[in-house]
């Protein structure tokens, strides 16, 4: 619990107290994994045949490529470099 909610060594911001007074209002209930457990419950990967070579995204006002390959450069994956 003192990762959580600290070992009173500082004040709790307004957005702490409010966050955990919501939690306590709802009878929620946090829980964290272990690394082991996290692991376990991860999804496996999955390997596709599918080489995606333009993305965009369709609205009522149009389409609009985000990304499109020309060099054979891989999709960029968020948070990875």
């Amino acid at each position: 619990m003192a990762k959580q909610f600290g070992v009173g060594d500082r004040q709790w911001t307004k957005e702490e107290l409010l966050f955990h007074a919501m939690i306590w209002k709802t009878v929620t209930r946090m829980w964290g994994a272990s690394k082991a457990l996290t692991f376990i419950m991860q999804r496996p990967k999955t390997i596709s045949d599918v080489i995606w070579n333009t993305v965009e995204l369709i609205t009522r006002n149009g389409e609009f490529a985000v990304w499109s390959r020309e060099d054979g450069t891989p999709f960029p994956v968020l948070g990875e470099q």
